[in-house]
C-alpha cells in the first residue's frame, strides 16, 4: 500500500478486523511509543516535531520487525492482563455459583414434587390400563369399590 503524505498505514499493518483485539493493543503499544518520541523531541528541542522530524520514527515503525515487536508486546500484555484478572474473575463466577445455587429445602421440596407426579404418573398409566380392558366405567367401579347406575327418565 502506497502511503500518501502525511497518512500511516501502521493501523492497518497491525489490526486485522474489528474483533483483533491483539491488533488493538499492538496498535495502542504503537501510539504510545510515538506520544513518548514527541515528548522526548519536545523536551530536548524546544518545540513539536514536523512530519519531516517523525519520518525516521515513521520509518522504524513500519518496519517489519517493528510490527512483530508491536504485535509481541500486544500478546505479552494480554497474558499478563488475563494472568492478573484470572483470580478475580474465579472468585467473582464462584460467588455467582454460590448465589443461584439452590438451597437444601428447595432441592427437598423438588424432589417431593418429582416423587409425587411420578407416583401419579404411574398411577394414572395404571387406571388407563385397566380401563382398557374393562372400560372406563368398569375400571372406576373396580377401582374404588362402587356401582355406577345410570338414571333414566
Amino acid at each position: 500500500m502506497a502511503e500518501k503524505k502525511g497518512y500511516n498505514f501502521i493501523y492497518s499493518k497491525l489490526v486485522s478486523g474489528e474483533g483483533d483485539i491483539f491488533g488493538a493493543i499492538a496498535y495502542s503499544v504503537y501510539k504510545s511509543q510515538k506520544i513518548e518520541t514527541i515528548r522526548e523531541f519536545e523536551k530536548k528541542n524546544g518545540h513539536l516535531p514536523t512530519e519531516q522530524d517523525l519520518k525516521p520514527f515513521q520509518d522504524l515503525s513500519n518496519s517489519e520487525s517493528q510490527i512483530k515487536f508491536y504485535k509481541d508486546q500486544a500478546f505479552q500484555l494480554a497474558q499478563y492482563f488475563l494472568s492478573e484478572i484470572e483470580p478475580e474473575i474465579s472468585q467473582k463466577i464462584y460467588q455467582d455459583i454460590l448465589k443461584k445455587k439452590p438451597s437444601f429445602w428447595y432441592g427437598v421440596l423438588q424432589g417431593l414434587t418429582a416423587s409425587f407426579l411420578f407416583v401419579l404418573a404411574v398411577g394414572v398409566l395404571f387406571f388407563f390400563t385397566l380401563s382398557y380392558n374393562q372400560g372406563f366405567e368398569g375400571a372406576v367401579e373396580n377401582f374404588f369399590k362402587i356401582k355406577i347406575e345410570h338414571v333414566r327418565d
